[in-house]
């Protein structure tokens, strides 16, 4: 007697290939998303770096922090909507970096903020922190990792 050889899938076994792919897309996508908001949100601290770096040599030039900066130059296509510097006193300021109001697909940044903090030291260098700013804060999740560590849990 021949035994049949069995061809091809049985319907169940193919539902529960389904189920286990619909159960790793549901734990991914949301993953996914948080990752690019996460890498989105880096072009905020490339915004601020350039302020940055002038902040820093006219400290060290000046034993002083400048009382205006000039803002960077953001391209159209950029999410940032503006970046500005502001003296708290001689040795210290903050950069406050503003996402656009409007942008699309993304709205757990619009109009955030995030603020990178310049404390003079004193050999005349510049300590950088930064974190979420004081009004319309972007969430600890989305900031980059080196801005997760200096702003904590909060």
């Amino acid at each position: 007697m021949k035994r049949n050889l069995q061809q091809g899938f049985t319907l169940i076994e193919l539902m529960i290939v389904i189920a286990i792919v619909g159960i790793l897309a549901a734990v991914a996508l949301p993953a996914y998303r948080d990752y690019t908001l996460k890498a989105r949100n880096a072009e905020t601290i490339a915004a601020g770096s350039a302020m940055q770096s002038t902040i820093a040599e006219f400290a060290s030039v000046n034993k002083d922090m400048p009382t205006t900066v000039d803002s960077p130059t953001l391209a159209s296509t950029s999410h940032v909507g503006s970046v500005a510097w502001t003296r708290t006193s001689a040795t210290a300021g903050t950069i406050l970096i503003t996402m656009k109001a409007a942008a699309p697909a993304q709205e757990e940044m619009r109009s955030k903020t995030v603020v990178l903090s310049a404390s003079m030291s004193s050999d005349g260098g510049v300590v950088w922190t930064c974190g979420p700013g004081a009004t319309e804060p972007m969430p600890v999740k989305f900031l980059p990792s080196t801005c997760q560590t200096a702003a904590g849990s909060s």
